[in-house]
């Protein structure tokens, strides 16, 4: 029903040290060329420091397109994954979900992020997804599938009742 991934900003601030190091190959780059005489050691530099640079910033982008968040018409998952390290899911049954809340930061009501927590009974406990966007249209969509399942539940549980009925007539 509802997949969000999080909000741009997150991908600056995972990958904030990268944009550091970037800035500091671009200094490096320039000092060395400013300098006289451009020898080759400040050009392997360069070259090297830039491939480890696109190599992170592909690997933050990895990172960043690989967390995200599923309302279905049975249950909210939220998954992180971070590539060839570990994958991590959490699970809550629609059933189960007691609570909703946003919470957002000066920042982000300027952008429009926040976090979602989804607060469940039972195993599942709480469901935190930072910097996720759309909160209003979030949360109506998770009510509108525990509706769904409810009425489901209920024209089952009837449909049961009626085949026992039957049955036993």
């Amino acid at each position: 029903a509802y997949f969000s991934r999080r909000h741009w900003i997150a991908f600056l601030g995972k990958n904030f040290l990268t944009f550091v190091f970037l800035a500091m190959v671009l200094v490096f780059a320039i000092v060395g060329y400013a300098l006289p005489g451009v020898q080759l050691w400040v050009t392997a530099t360069v070259i090297i420091l830039s491939v480890i640079t696109v190599g992170m910033v592909i690997w933050g982008y990895i990172d960043y397109r690989n967390d995200w968040l599923v309302v279905t018409n049975r249950r909210v998952v939220y998954q992180e994954k971070l590539l060839f390290v570990h994958v991590w899911r959490k699970e809550a049954p629609l059933e189960s979900i007691q609570s909703i809340d946003f919470a957002r930061g000066i920042v982000g009501r300027y952008l429009g992020f926040g976090t979602l927590v989804v607060r469940t009974a039972g195993t599942a406990g709480e469901i935190r997804f930072s910097y996720t966007t759309n909160f209003d249209q979030l949360r109506s969509i998770i009510r509108e599938q525990q509706d769904q399942r409810k009425q489901h539940a209920a024209a089952q549980s009837k449909l049961n009742i009626h085949r026992e009925l039957e049955r036993r007539l």
